[in-house]
């Protein structure tokens, strides 16, 4: 599934996608990731038991906070740091 900047942007609309496709598996950087992390906060919502099983973070440093986060916000979610020099075998293996 690929989203487009405007549906992205929205977390709300992002998440709700996320449940409609029944999305496994998604890839976002960690600066996304703070903004997915405080919508789920702070609106209630939850992408538990909407299928989503990995997120791959890539394209920037990955801080242990952020892990420590999303462990909390999303438990049972698998998290798999494909950041550094092989982000694209990554994307090729997911495939």
């Amino acid at each position: 599934v690929v989203i487009d900047k405007e549906e992205l942007l929205d977390y709300e609309r992002m998440c709700t996608i996320l449940g409609e496709k029944e999305v496994e598996v998604v890839e976002f950087v960690p600066s996304y990731l703070w903004g997915i992390i405080h919508y789920l906060k702070t609106s209630g919502r939850s992408l538990a038991g909407k299928g989503l099983r990995w997120i791959m973070i890539t394209g920037e440093k990955v801080h242990p906070q952020l892990v420590n986060e999303l462990l909390t916000v999303l438990p049972g979610v698998m998290l798999l740091n494909a950041y550094g020099p092989c982000e694209a075998s990554d994307d090729v293996l997911q495939y």
